[in-house]
């Protein structure tokens, strides 16, 4: 990315290296590493997080054994690059955290649950996706994945109630109501925090 940048910038006369901007990155990398670290403890003070890892590739194409961690609250994201995937690397992430953390079957989750005392929950995504996956072999699977389509419509069906229970906590000043999943109403949520505002900016 800073190649790119470096050749764009030339094109309008702008000489300026890809070493000296990486220089500058890193210097302001360094002034927001206070905020970066806030962000982390901002989402470990959440009641459920969710918890992924995935490779980190390299555009050479190589293989790297880097991964990139994220915690996930309902309002925050919090990323790190690591060396890998390890016990040590998830301890060192979540801390001292002792809520529920949503994650798929990676066995490091649930040896650190046992030693850490937060509550380790997965996604019916990842349940899901396995009962698929043994259908050619197992058609009784496909009984599974109806149950699973039912709890997802229950959540659909408490959509807009849930909304609705947002928008009056917001309006009113009241608390927002938790709910598990709000990856389908964010977008509703952020609308009504927005109104919220604006009333109170015209009382």
């Amino acid at each position: 990315p800073l190649e790119r940048q470096v050749a764009a910038m030339a094109r309008v006369g702008l000489e300026l290296s890809s070493a000296t901007m990486f220089d500058q990155l890193w210097a302001l990398s360094r002034l927001l590493d206070p905020c970066y670290e806030a962000l982390r403890a901002l989402v470990l003070k959440a009641e459920v997080v969710g918890g992924d890892e995935t490779r980190w590739p390299l555009l050479s194409g190589k293989s790297s054994s880097h991964y990139v961690w994220s915690l996930t609250s309902e309002k925050v994201a919090f990323y790190q690059i690591s060396q890998g995937r390890s016990k040590e690397e998830a301890r060192a992430l979540l801390g001292a955290f002792s809520g529920v953390l949503m994650a798929d079957g990676y066995s490091v989750y649930a040896s650190l649950a046992r030693e850490s005392g937060f509550t380790l929950v997965h996604c019916w995504a990842h349940v899901r996706r396995k009962f698929h996956d043994a259908l050619p072999n197992a058609p009784g699977a496909e009984h599974a994945i109806d149950l699973i389509g039912k709890l997802y419509d229950r959540e659909e069906d408490r959509l807009p109630a849930t909304i609705a229970l947002n928008a009056a906590a917001l309006l009113g000043g009241a608390d927002i109501i938790r709910v598990h999943d709000v990856r389908e109403h964010r977008l509703a949520l952020a609308g009504l925090e927005m109104l919220a505002r604006v009333n109170r900016r015209d009382d």
